[in-house]
């Protein structure tokens, strides 16, 4: 059905988008879709949302910034599965919605064109894709079945982005990060080209490790300390020059968010500090006025790490309080927000 969708747009010149997430799978997916529409004569465009002012996943905003600009298909990609309300606006406008997608399902799917998601119960191939995973089977799906020309062209990106967002290195995924790997020294990606010099990766032989150090952070240091679409931009930028400024500034934002961690980092601790029965907790939930929304998930982590218990950082916004939350084994965080989703 996504495959039919997409292929009628291209055939027939519609505008279309791809819709994207902030982070380096949601970069890496975006990046991937429009590289492989717009190698096929298609009127496309992207749109990433801003994680501080309109948080994750498709909002009534972009979807009215998108139906002006005459768009009439939107992609989602490493979203959409929850965004029953909007999709079902951007109907109401006369936009069709394919979703790509690797989050849970929640009980309602939207009223979309399509909603490719592994986890969909009906699916029973390889479940532990990331967004840019799933982006990538899309494109190979769009190009005829096979992977040849999209393992050489999107393979690098695909592996970064499986690596960014930490599922499990099995099964398919490994195979992606593999093969993503060998072929990233000799992509004619001169954004990426420019990434892998500014993180020092340009010698030697490149490892997953190396790329969770040193190219992930940077993608995600953009979402996380200004705008999404400088990474985006960066990796789908072909101008050697352009590439290499866009590239430093990633890094330089990059230091920005490790300044920005150790701050938030010292204020939880200080808090752990004057009120130690706040470990008692089986889940800890901390909070503080004003931190910043792109960082606090990497001190959950953090936190999770030091005490051994699944933990949530919360930002207070008067009388909002938005944070972000990490498990622990098999403590499921979703199902445990989910059964609070009255209070």
């Amino acid at each position: 059905k996504a495959v039919d969708r997409i292929e009628t747009a291209i055939e027939t010149g519609e505008k279309s988008a791809g819709s994207g997430d902030y982070d380096c799978d949601g970069v890496t997916s975006t990046a991937i879709l429009y590289s492989y529409l717009q190698s096929m004569g298609t009127d496309v465009c992207y749109y990433i949302p801003d994680r501080l002012d309109e948080g994750f996943g498709m909002n009534r905003g972009a979807v009215d910034h998108l139906h002006e600009l005459g768009v009439t298909l939107i992609v989602t990609v490493d979203n959409g599965t929850s965004a029953v309300e909007e999709i079902a606006y951007a109907g109401e406008l006369g936009i069709d919605v394919v979703v790509t997608d690797h989050h849970i399902p929640g009980p309602e799917l939207p009223h979309a064109v399509a909603v490719v998601n592994p986890h969909r119960d009906e699916y029973t191939g390889f479940k532990q894709l990331c967004g840019a995973g799933v982006a990538f089977k899309l494109t190979a799906a769009l190009d005829g079945g096979g992977y040849d020309m999209v393992m050489e062209s999107f393979a690098p990106l695909a592996a970064i982005g499986t690596i960014g967002d930490v599922v499990p290195l099995v099964g398919e995924n490994r195979l992606l990060v593999r093969k993503g790997m060998q072929l990233m020294p000799m992509s004619e990606s001169a954004g990426l080209q420019a990434l892998v010099t500014a993180a020092g990766l340009h010698d030697g032989e490149l490892t997953a490790s190396k790329i969770a150090f040193g190219l992930c952070p940077r993608i995600n240091a953009a979402g996380r300390m200004g705008d999404a679409r400088l990474a985006a931009s960066l990796l789908l930028s072909e101008d050697e020059e352009e590439a290499g400024m866009m590239a430093e500034k990633l890094c330089q934002l990059n230091q920005e968010r490790r300044d920005e961690e150790e701050r938030i980092l010292e204020e939880i601790e200080r808090q752990i500090a004057e009120n130690p029965e706040l470990l008692l907790d089986r889940v800890l939930v901390l909070s503080a006025p004003g931190l910043n929304h792109g960082v606090v998930g990497i001190v959950a982590s953090r936190v999770m790490n030091m005490y051994g218990k699944p933990c949530f950082i919360l930002s207070e916004e008067g009388e909002l309080a938005v944070g972000s939350g990490r498990g622990l084994g098999n403590f499921g965080l979703f199902d445990a927000v989910y059964a609070c989703r009255q209070l």
